[in-house]
């Protein structure tokens, strides 16, 4: 495991308007409102990561970082680095105290492993960096702000939506997350997130999925612009399902309410099967066009999978079942999406000097991003014709070049994943790399 620093630079106005604010700074007191009612969204890229990043250092190569957000300093622990190019996930941490940085990695190692054990990651896990960032609370664990109850005798107290018997109390912590969200006990919310998605901007701009681990034993969490999740002895489990909503715009299996009900690549209001979205997974016995539980309109969805104790899946609607086949293969095409198969290749210039008769040029894959158990395909051409397969280099002499003329070298990459069967997604799969050379007399 890799340690970083994040040390402190001034940027005052960055510190003055996000973090020595009292209003954000403290979730008790002078907190601002939670804000009204509004069920989050799900999509491939959060909106507000739409900017232009920077090509900044692998983060694995730096020894230092400097970050100006507020009077600390931050560590950076590396739990998983497969270099520039794989998908960066970051771990935050909230309601973890000095003391408790230790644990913070604990939990996070914890997420995880989990993660890169749950089928289709495990096969993928080496196109993933992971990094935890590791932010001081004032004081141990999250809020439990409860809501607020008018009574009869017209006064006035701070109760859980659902009744825990867990005691309202304010914490003063870096994100002020809490429970109680959009009216629910187990969603975690977040007032300070803008200060995470701050940081994400700054120090780590190829993230696409940045997560609060929240320091408590409650059940729950929360997926939307960023992954939350809790401690829970179910944690784990909670971090992969919320993981597949932000990750892979999948939608929940049970019904969360009628707000929550729209087309994804898990729920449809097609209930024709030769026509529903996962007809290609119909041979499978448990995927089928199964009635989604419901409101007026959840009644009118259906769903690939149907959860029960004795069934195999789906992770979507009961966090101890597997992902069903449809779930997985919207998981592997998120990968492909994010990743590149060709990370590196030499020559690394792609117009090069002309070759003369008697000399040789070597072309390879210098590094790829391979699946593990997956067949990696690799054909080799010259001119369209091909000379190779299955090889990461090639030599490639004057000899076999016409003469006065510019040559296509090209090399093209495929996984054949046995987790994807749409036909139209093969183009995510396939990566190639082209050089011009031309021949000397």
């Amino acid at each position: 495991m890799t340690k970083h620093y994040i040390g402190c630079l001034g940027m005052a106005l960055l510190t003055q308007a996000l973090f020595l604010s009292p209003a954000l700074a403290q979730p008790g007191g002078d907190r601002p409102e939670p804000p009204q009612f509004q069920a989050p969204i799900y999509i491939d890229r959060p909106q507000w990561m739409d900017y232009e990043t920077p090509q900044s250092e692998p983060l694995a190569n730096v020894s230092k970082r400097v970050a100006s957000y507020g009077e600390q300093s931050y560590d950076i622990d590396t739990l998983l680095y497969n270099g520039t190019g794989a998908i960066d996930i970051v771990v935050m941490g909230d309601g973890y105290t000095d003391l408790e940085q230790d644990k913070l990695t604990r939990d996070a190692k914890a997420c995880t492993d989990h993660l890169f054990e749950t089928s289709p990651f495990d096969r993928y896990k080496s196109f993933f960096n992971v990094f935890v960032l590791h932010i001081v609370s004032p004081e141990s664990g999250i809020s439990h702000p409860g809501q607020w109850k008018q009574e009869t005798d017209s006064t006035g107290r701070m109760v859980c939506p659902e009744n825990s018997p867990l005691p309202i109390v304010n914490k003063k912590t870096f994100f002020s997350t809490h429970l109680d969200g959009w009216g629910t006990h187990r969603i975690i919310g977040a007032w300070g997130e803008h200060k995470a998605k701050d940081l994400i901007r700054l120090y780590f701009p190829r993230c696409k999925f940045p997560c609060i681990l929240c320091n408590t034993d409650e059940y729950g969490g929360a997926g939307g612009d960023i992954l939350i999740a809790t401690c829970n002895r179910a944690s784990s489990d909670i971090y992969v399902h919320e993981l597949a909503h932000v990750f892979g715009d999948l939608a929940d299996e049970y019904f969360g309410g009628d707000v929550y009900m729209c087309e994804k690549p898990n729920l449809s209001a097609t209930r024709d099967s030769s026509r529903v979205r996962w007809a290609r997974w119909l041979d499978d016995p448990e995927v089928g066009v199964f009635p989604h539980r419901g409101g007026r309109i959840g009644s009118r969805y259906v769903k690939p999978t149907q959860a029960s104790e004795t069934s195999r899946y789906c992770k979507m609607e009961r966090l101890d079942k597997e992902f069903c086949p449809v779930c997985r293969e919207r998981l592997v095409e998120a990968i492909h999406e994010q990743v590149s198969l060709i990370a590196d290749a030499l020559p690394a210039d792609t117009v090069l000097s002309p070759l003369k008769k008697r000399e040789k040029m070597t072309f390879a894959l210098e590094r790829v991003f391979e699946a593990e158990g997956d067949t990696l395909s690799i054909t080799w051409s010259i001119d369209g014709q091909e000379v190779a397969r299955d090889t990461r280099a090639i030599t490639v002499s004057g000899r076999q070049l016409s003469p006065n003329q510019t040559h296509e070298i090209r090399v093209e990459v495929h996984d054949a994943s046995p987790f994807v069967r749409n036909p139209r997604c093969r183009e995510l799969h396939t990566q190639s790399r082209t050089w011009m050379v031309a021949r000397r007399r």
